[in-house]
This record gives structure tokens, C-alpha cells and sequence, in this order.
């Protein structure tokens, strides 16, 4: 019963701080491209939602998987209408910023292409490695310990400085 209510207040407690994440995400974005409703809202479980015409970003906020390391954010889905002109390094930039505040210590990018890929590695992600137990539940037998070049992970304090680097 103790475990049950101990396992209840964490629940809270981390969707009273995805609450507080979306605040922030919301103030990024209405600054950013000047809209005047907030368009980040919370999803379905721990996910973050946020589309309007210029973007469409969807987030998993510290999903419980033993695919992520602990305390990832991962990125599921991210794009933008005008590419090229900083908006991803901004959001990225934003997002390591909040890290700290939030226990963030990963971030994680979901079924990259070649763009995000590319995007992705100039800012310090690397592909993730699956262990034995993950790949048995989600891919064919016969991977186990291949690189998983389809999502992406890297460490905040890593990442913030390939972005400080890129200027």
C-alpha cells in the first residue's frame, strides 16, 4: 500500500513538473514566432504537444522505457515550417536550458532521417545502443547490441557545448 501511494505522488509529482515544463515551452514559442495563444499543451500520458502553422513538435517528458536513459527528454517529433533559418538550433538551445531546472539529464530524438540525422550529430546526439532485453521487445531477434541508427541520445551538458561551439 506504502509502494502503491509512493508510486501515485511520483505520478504527480512529475506531471505537476511536465505542467510546469509546458508553461516554459509556451512562453519559448509565443515569443518566438509572435503568436498570442499558447500552443503547447499536454498530450496523451507524459507527452507534450505543440502545432500551430509554423511548427509541429511532440515530446515525450521522461518516458519510463528502459530503452532511454533515466530523466530523457525525447523529442518524438519536431519541424518547421522555414527550415535553415535556426529554428531547431534555437529549440534545442531552449531545451538545454531548461534541463537543469526540469532534471533533465538526456535528450533523445526519435526515427531521424537524414536531415535530423545530420542536424542531430553536428549537436552532439549519438545513435543509440540497445540492450539485449530492449531489442527482444521491440525489434527482430538477431540485433542485439547494434547501434540503433534510427533514434538518437546525447547528454545535455555534451550538447550545450556543441551548441555554444556552432555560436
Amino acid at each position: 500500500m506504502i509502494v502503491e501511494r509512493e508510486a501515485g505522488d511520483l505520478e504527480r509529482i512529475k506531471k505537476c513538473e511536465m505542467d510546469a515544463f509546458i508553461v516554459d515551452v509556451n512562453k519559448y514559442l509565443l515569443n518566438r514566432f509572435n503568436y498570442k495563444t499558447p500552443p503547447a499543451r499536454a498530450g496523451l500520458g507524459f507527452s507534450v504537444i505543440a502545432d500551430r502553422a509554423k511548427f509541429d513538435i511532440y515530446l515525450r517528458y521522461k518516458p519510463e522505457s528502459k530503452f532511454w536513459p533515466k530523466d530523457t527528454l525525447v523529442i518524438a517529433r519536431l519541424g518547421f515550417v522555414e527550415t535553415r533559418k535556426g529554428n531547431g538550433k534555437s529549440f534545442l538551445k531552449f531545451l538545454v536550458s531548461k534541463a537543469l531546472e526540469f532534471n533533465i539529464s538526456h535528450l533523445g530524438i526519435e526515427s531521424v532521417n537524414e536531415l535530423s540525422r545530420s542536424f542531430a550529430m553536428k549537436y552532439g546526439f549519438s545513435p543509440m545502443t540497445r540492450s539485449a532485453d530492449s531489442i527482444a521487445k521491440t525489434i527482430k531477434k538477431g540485433l542485439y547490441g547494434e547501434r540503433d541508427t534510427r533514434c538518437l541520445v546525447g547528454g545535455v551538458e555534451e550538447i550545450g557545448r556543441y551548441i555554444e561551439s556552432y555560436g
